[in-house]
């Protein structure tokens, strides 16, 4: 899966595997930011992109392109993904992480919210 970042500068690829890489426009190249994640959105003002970390607790991560900080936004750690069908992490309008959780016949949409400080 690739997503371009609403700025167009940059394009995150994630890997079937987990691994998450970030291609520069402005320079042409390309950078490992980190494994075993799942699901990928960028913020609204391109600054950040969020993803599910898989180990060691599954949670929602911000990654921070400027000084490549990490900040864990949500802990998963009793939420089922759903990975059948389509991107389990959305981000509204405000960068608001959701996910879409899915049990053996049903899918459920959490808002999770958080105050980034």
């Amino acid at each position: 899966m690739a997503r371009w970042s609403p700025d167009g500068k940059h394009l995150a690829a994630l890997s079937v595997d987990g691994e998450l890489k970030l291609f520069d426009g402005k320079s042409s190249t390309w950078n490992k930011v980190r494994n075993d994640v799942n699901g990928l959105a960028w913020s609204h003002d391109s600054r950040s992109m969020y993803v599910i970390r898989e180990k060691p607790t599954p949670a929602i991560l911000r990654l921070s392109l400027a000084g490549k900080k990490e900040q864990e936004v949500a802990s998963l750690k009793e939420v089922q993904i759903s990975d059948t069908v389509g991107v389990p992490l959305f981000v509204t309008p405000r960068d608001e992480p959701l996910i879409r959780q899915q049990t053996a016949l049903e899918t459920e949409i959490y808002a999770l919210f958080w105050d980034p400080q």
